[in-house]
């Protein structure tokens, strides 16, 4: 089923009032920063809507917690204010539709890896100190957070226009955007059901992988890769398809766009 709606990530915060008042005020350089933004959606007041699947539970990580972050650590970078207004921006999107927000640093990462028996926690710990790139620790905490609580996970750097749970279909246990990169899941926006098997098994390809590497080896796009080969458990039609049901899951994807098929502005989510 081909959805009518149209997800566009942008790689610029220029289009963003919001945005475009932070960095007037903290002189940040924001270019490479994702926007994850839409324009000219009907409104989708219901309600008496289902209720949705996925728990309104918000997840970040970062190397130290922002939201309860020192002086001294925001100073430590000229992003770092810019991203944690970022961060209460996205919370607030959700109005009070937010049950729990839980923004884990690389200590609490790594404590809930190690409480994962069933997939080797202690071994996934132990892979996630090994890795070198912070990207790649939080493609693999962010599976851990999203295994114990579901809900929806943000790189604290893509700036939501509008709360991606109104867009969710009640039933979805899933979702994720399909990158533009060939084989790749756009995956700075997650979002499952506690205990998903999808996330399980992304959680067992991860492990794999870190045993597998050689000499600490660390390729590109690591996270996004291996939640493409998770998926293809599912089948085929996930590459193609903004929803798929297989199972008792029933998964939605957006799909990444570049900025150049945003032409009018009025295009919307799907």
């Amino acid at each position: 089923m081909v959805s009518n709606r149209w997800l566009c990530l942008f790689w610029t915060f220029a289009l963003a009032t919001l945005t475009e008042r932070v960095v007037a005020e903290d002189g940040a350089d924001v270019e490479g920063l994702a926007l994850l933004a839409q324009r000219g959606v009907p409104s989708r007041h219901q309600p008496h809507r289902k209720a949705i699947k996925i728990p309104p539970i918000v997840l970040f990580n970062y190397k130290f917690n922002l939201l309860n972050a020192s002086k001294a650590q925001l100073k430590s970078d000229p992003m770092h204010k810019l991203v944690l207004k970022n961060v209460k921006h996205t919370i607030a999107l959700f109005g009070g539709d937010v049950e729990q927000v839980h923004f884990y640093d690389d200590d609490q990462c790594v404590k809930e890896l190690k409480k994962l028996h069933q997939f080797n926690g202690h071994k996934l710990a132990e892979g996630f100190l090994s890795l070198r790139h912070g990207k790649y620790k939080s493609d693999i905490c962010r599976l851990a957070q999203l295994w114990r609580y579901g809900g929806y996970y943000f790189d604290t750097d893509i700036l939501p226009v509008k709360s991606m749970r109104a867009y969710l279909d009640p039933d979805t246990t899933f979702a994720s955007v399909r990158s533009m990169c060939k084989k790749e899941i756009f995956q700075a926006f997650l979002a499952a059901t506690p205990h998903n098997e999808l996330i399980g098994e992304n959680l067992r390809i991860f492990g794999e992988w870190l045993q597998k590497r050689q000499h600490n080896s660390e390729g590109s796009n690591i996270g996004p890769r291996l939640m493409w080969g998770s998926l293809q458990e599912s089948g085929s039609e996930f590459k193609k398809a903004s929803h798929v049901l297989t199972g008792s899951q029933k998964i939605q994807l957006f799909q990444e766009n570049s900025i150049k098929l945003w032409k009018h502005g009025k295009e919307s989510i799907s």
